[in-house]
């Protein structure tokens, strides 16, 4: 009788380690359905933000950022690559407030400056094309700050590319300590898991010193197994997240030494193709539109969410401009997350060829999205525009 209660019990015991098994391999896994029942959506709205730029402003630029003041003040940032400037709009009075003039040579000379991280209107790092440098400059242009680290070798003595300061990754600033992103420099394509152990995903310069202190943490597997590298970066306060291009996980850090993995498909992809290890040019152009990627990551810090843009990818035809295509991508996804990197919906951003992917930021009223794509009809090349989108709470 004494057995038979036993096994009764252990039955019961059974029983409930069978019943929780959902609720832990949810725990560890991680991974949420693509076509889960939405919670949110990103919807459009009449708002539209326009600024009036002189006739040598290039109406599009892959570096936009929005930076608050101190004292409430609200600014568009916009680089002006062809000209080697920074300038400054007022988002509330919609105006040019101030340009920051970049010398490329001399003894204020940046280089030619593909990217920024605006510390104060007073105070920004800029970062220039092909060199292994950082430089901090005022708002009169005046360089007051020269950091190199063309000397610096990873542990297992490669050499890293230039750091470029730019919405999918700007640089994050730490009291005297500049954390910044590590791409080898090299042949990407003989890139692998064995050659790439030892490379770490990030590095970090102390200003002070100049000593440049790399971190544990490496690159996921899966890179090597899509053969490509490309990767968005935020840091939201508490912990670095990254969207790699072929990827669906998103990766988080704390610590730098280990990593958190969540798997969050797009809706919009069927399928990642690996990037191309060989092939002629325009054979890699035309990959490079026509598949469809993870692009960027962007924290609204407003609403404790993350938006994911997600390229579906297109089919190209041999009469379309290819390059024209790279850059102005005809659709796009955004993904939405929430503290907790759970998918709460996805919104295809339609219509087609209407919105720049590139020009995106977020302000306290919601995210606002460009509309100076060469394709739609509205585009004037006299005015920066973006409309506001909202997000929409389903239920």
């Amino acid at each position: 009788m004494a057995i038979e209660n036993m096994m009764i019990e252990l039955k019961k015991i059974l029983y409930v380690l069978i019943s929780m098994l959902p609720l832990l391999s949810t725990g560890c896994h991680r991974k949420d359905s693509a076509h889960q029942e939405p919670k949110m959506r990103l919807v459009a709205t009449d708002r539209v933000m326009e600024f009036d730029i002189d006739p040598r402003t290039y109406p599009h630029s892959d570096c936009v950022f929005a930076h608050h003041t101190s004292t409430g003040e609200r600014y568009l940032v916009y680089l002006n690559e062809q000209l080697n400037r920074i300038q400054f709009y007022l988002i509330d009075s919609l105006r040019l407030s101030h340009t920051i003039e970049l010398q490329q040579k001399g003894p204020h000379g940046v280089g030619l400056v593909i990217g920024y991280y605006v510390q104060s209107l007073d105070s920004v790092f800029v970062t220039p094309k092909g060199r292994k440098q950082i430089f901090l400059v005022n708002r009169k242009g005046e360089l007051i700050g020269t950091w190199d680290y063309s000397r610096y070798l990873t542990r297992s003595g490669m050499s890293v590319m230039p750091t470029y300061s730019r919405p999918a990754s700007p640089l994050v600033i730490m009291g005297h300590e500049v954390y910044m992103d590590n791409f080898p420099e090299g042949n990407w394509n003989l890139l692998n898991q064995d050659n790439m152990k030892d490379f770490p995903i990030m590095m970090k310069l102390n200003m002070e010193t100049g000593t440049v202190t790399e971190f544990d943490l490496r690159y996921p597997s899966s890179c090597f197994e899509m053969n490509d590298i490309v990767h968005s970066r935020v840091w939201d306060g508490e912990r670095f997240l990254w969207s790699f291009r072929r990827d669906p996980v998103i990766y988080a850090s704390k610590d730098l030494r280990t990593m958190q993995e969540f798997h969050r498909e797009s809706r919009y992809i069927k399928k990642l193709v690996p990037d191309l290890s060989s092939g002629d040019f325009m054979e890699l152009i035309r990959y490079g539109a026509s598949a469809p990627s993870y692009e960027k990551l962007i924290h609204d810090p407003f609403r404790g969410l993350y938006y994911r843009v997600v390229y579906p990818g297109t089919k190209v035809d041999k009469d379309m401009n290819i390059s024209s295509l790279m850059k102005f991508k005809p659709v796009f996804s955004v993904m939405i997350l929430d503290r907790d990197l759970n998918t709460m919906g996805e919104t295809l951003v339609l219509p087609e060829n209407h919105y720049y992917m590139e020009e995106m930021f977020v302000l306290k009223e919601g995210l606002y999205i460009s509309e100076n794509h060469i394709h739609n009809p509205s585009f004037n090349e006299n005015k920066l525009r973006y409309r506001l989108f909202h997000v929409e709470q389903l239920f």
